[in-house]
């Protein structure tokens, strides 16, 4: 396969409404962050790939859940405008279809189909020419079924590697990373699955510690600076957001004891509502999951040209 450099941004959140399906082997859907379709059109296409990966028993991750995606790109070969009551305009489009790693910039499968649509406005005939898209289309099946073995043949050929660079994004700190790639690797690759369930936790544990220890320095800094009821609110809602587990917890609670002696004890610190939320979800598999959920909704993955 040609080596592919990806110039596509995709989009992560806020543009797609995602389905969770039964499934292992999810795919979540984004298109172009830059695109000459209409907006409408643009939307119509994503609803379309929607309806795509889930008749086709592909299903749809959440945001977050999976590293990998199904991508479009539409490339307008002809417009024309015909008639005059009223005046229709006509357009051809090559609609290419892209199954990607966001993480790693790869491209596992792709194809390319031709869309001829009719319409009383630009937009109209882009959907129109959408609507075309047959999903029923075996090629179609063909071109997920191939991205869908190519992602199993990664994770059961690259575990080694795999969890290489997790190790290594842990040393770096970039725990939220790590976590994200281990808690997407699918249960049905059963040997790599396993291994990163037992690595999860200590990962998420180096997290706590890690992000305990920037919070608690943090608040020390706050509380320095304004040691009024201003800067105890501030203080508080860093040092709440501080892991019970955290090795840095006992100077977290030393820390509350010094404002609320300054402030009063009318000081309502919030620690007691966060650590009701804390022991309702106390398993660190979950607890790391949504860590590495928020992760990848923020991403904004490397772009690479996609032909």
């Amino acid at each position: 396969m040609k080596n592919y450099l990806i110039t596509l941004f995709l989009i992560l959140a806020c543009h797609a409404r995602i389905y969770a399906q039964n499934t292992d082997m999810p795919l979540q859907v984004a298109l172009p962050d830059e695109t000459d379709m209409p907006e409408e059109a643009a939307h119509y296409l994503r609803s379309r790939l929607l309806g795509l990966v889930t008749n086709h028993g592909t299903g749809v991750g959440d945001y977050g859940t999976s590293q990998f995606f199904i991508t479009a790109k539409t490339l307008l070969e002809s417009k024309d405008v015909v008639g005059s009551a009223p005046t229709m305009y006509s357009i051809n489009l090559v609609i290419t279809l892209y199954v990607v790693d966001c993480i790693y910039d790869r491209l596992y499968a792709q194809m390319s189909l031709n869309a001829k649509g009719v319409g009383e406005s630009e937009t109209k005939a882009y959907i129109s020419a959408i609507k075309r898209m047959n999903v029923n289309n075996p090629k179609i099946k063909s071109f997920l079924e191939e991205g869908r073995n190519k992602i199993i043949h990664y994770y059961t050929t690259q575990g080694k590697e795999i969890m290489q660079s997790v190790r290594m994004l842990a040393s770096q700190r970039q725990y939220e990373k790590a976590l994200f790639i281990l808690t997407a690797i699918p249960s049905s690759c059963e040997e790599l699955y396993n291994e990163a369930q037992s690595s999860i936790g200590s990962i998420y544990k180096d997290y706590v510690n890690y992000t305990g220890e920037r919070n608690l320095a943090q608040a020390r800094i706050v509380w320095t600076a304004s040691q009024n009821r201003a800067g105890a609110s501030q203080a508080g809602s860093l040092l709440a957001k501080i892991d019970p587990d955290a090795t840095c917890r006992p100077a977290a609670e030393q820390l509350v004891k010094e404002i609320q002696q300054r402030i009063g004890e009318e000081w309502t610190f919030q620690m007691k509502a966060y650590n009701d939320s804390v022991d309702l979800n106390k398993q660190r598999i979950e607890a790391a999951r949504q860590i590495g959920v928020a992760y990848g909704n923020h991403q904004q993955p490397n772009t690479t040209n996609l032909h």
